[in-house]
């Protein structure tokens, strides 16, 4: 009912970043600095996120109409 969808994989344009961390509360209160690696989707230079060649046609599944399900 509630949650039950799939996550779309791949690059999703215009969505913020978000990363879940875990800090004390005292690094929270002192205001401490820490790095963190992010890690995001991005639209492939060579297919432009199509997964095809460029240049080729890329046909949608007539089943699941590209929803990978």
């Amino acid at each position: 009912m509630f949650g039950g969808g799939r996550q779309q994989q791949g690059p999703q344009k215009g969505n913020d970043l978000r990363e879940d961390i875990d800090i004390s509360f005292e690094d929270a209160a002192f205001g401490k600095s820490m790095e963190i690696e992010v890690h995001r989707h991005e639209e492939c230079d060579h297919c432009h996120g199509t997964g095809g060649e460029p240049g080729s046609r890329v046909d949608t599944c007539p089943n699941c109409h590209g929803s990978g399900q």
